[in-house]
């Protein structure tokens, strides 16, 4: 198992990576890192979505199932206001 130490370590100098990065590359980040992650922010949060609300209801804790019907309920009004399915091309 790897050391808090390393752990802090390695975050920050993705941090200060990443900020350079950006600083002296913006169009090649935006294009090349930030863009296709934005763009599959949507499924990669459905899917996360899905696997707590099935791993809440199957629980059988009262609350974690009461949890779960809420996240039902926020992806029922999502796609009611928002209409993501309208935006897929």
């Amino acid at each position: 198992m790897t050391s808090d130490t390393v752990l802090v370590v390695i975050a920050t100098l993705t941090v200060a990576v990443t900020l350079l990065l950006i600083r002296y590359r913006t169009a090649a980040v935006r294009r090349y890192f930030f863009k296709p992650i934005e763009s599959g922010r949507l499924i990669f949060g459905a899917f996360i979505l899905i696997a707590g609300v099935i791993t809440a209801l199957n629980s059988g804790v009262a609350w974690m199932m009461l949890l779960g019907l809420v996240g039902i309920a926020f992806a029922t009004a999502f796609f009611y206001f928002e209409e993501p399915h309208k935006d897929i091309r």
